[in-house]
This record gives C-alpha cells, sequence and structure tokens, in this order.
C-alpha cells in the first residue's frame, strides 16, 4: 500500500510540472509565429471565435472556417 501511495505522490507531482508550462496550443502558435516571421511575413494570430450554440466539433470547425472566410474576404476588398 506504501508503494502505490508513493507512486501516486510522484505522479501527481509530476503533473503538477507539466501543467505550469504553457499549454500545447500555445506551444503550436508561438512555434507558427517564429517560423512566420524567420520567413518574412507577418504573424496575425485569429481573433476568437464565436461558438455559442456550437453544440458539436463539426459546428465548432464549420464557425471557426466561416469566421476565416469571412476575415479573408475582407482582406481581400480593402486591398
Amino acid at each position: 500500500m506504501k508503494a502505490i501511495t508513493r507512486r501516486l505522490d510522484r505522479l501527481a507531482m509530476s503533473r503538477v510540472a507539466i501543467s505550469s508550462g504553457p499549454s500545447a496550443a500555445e506551444l503550436i502558435m508561438e512555434t507558427r509565429r517564429r517560423r512566420l516571421e524567420a520567413s518574412g511575413q507577418c504573424f496575425v494570430p485569429s481573433p476568437p471565435v464565436d461558438d455559442t450554440g456550437c453544440r458539436t466539433i463539426a459546428d465548432h470547425i464549420l464557425r471557426a472556417r466561416q469566421a476565416s472566410m469571412k476575415r479573408q474576404l475582407a482582406k481581400e476588398l480593402t486591398q
């Protein structure tokens, strides 16, 4: 029983160490930003998508794609 308790304590401590760092999404965005800046392009983070009423992952993806298309169209119209 003592060995199980020690192992659970070690797992809990390692989980705290992992969760204190940046999230996977933050790491991906930082990598993308660095890659774009290295190639001379400008990194513009996406604004948050209003996912009110999204009931499934497919709804969320669809709304994100629609928002992306609206931003792209607005960008083309201003040029």
